[in-house]
């Protein structure tokens, strides 16, 4: 059996930011998640979809957060949700969708 090598190509970044400072790495996350998803080819999510989700106000402060921005949602704020259940401020997931059709988390 004959074995195939296959180039890899990787880029490596280094960091020097505090542990704590979790809002640094989620951005930096979802870039990378957004720059991989252009490499592989990933659209924007259809806008008939976008305007097809679900969108509520918020009935009690500090119940949930935005896992994009990393900050909980006040009452009367207007949040939407993804149908894999997973909710963010209404900009928030429409620039994300703008330009990848998937959720940031899933």
């Amino acid at each position: 059996m004959g074995r195939t090598v296959v180039p890899v190509q990787v880029e490596v970044t280094m960091l020097r930011v505090h542990a704590r400072d979790e809002r640094e790495w989620v951005v930096r996350g979802l870039m990378e998640s957004v720059l991989e998803g252009e490499r592989r080819g990933d659209a924007a999510a259809n806008v008939e979809a976008v305007r097809g989700l679900k969108r509520k106000r918020v009935v009690e402060d500090g119940g949930e957060s935005c896992r994009v921005w990393l900050e909980e949602f006040v009452k009367g704020e207007k949040v939407t949700c993804m149908p894999c259940r997973h909710v963010f401020h209404e900009g928030c997931i429409k620039t994300w969708l703008g330009t990848c059709h998937v959720c940031p988390i899933c």
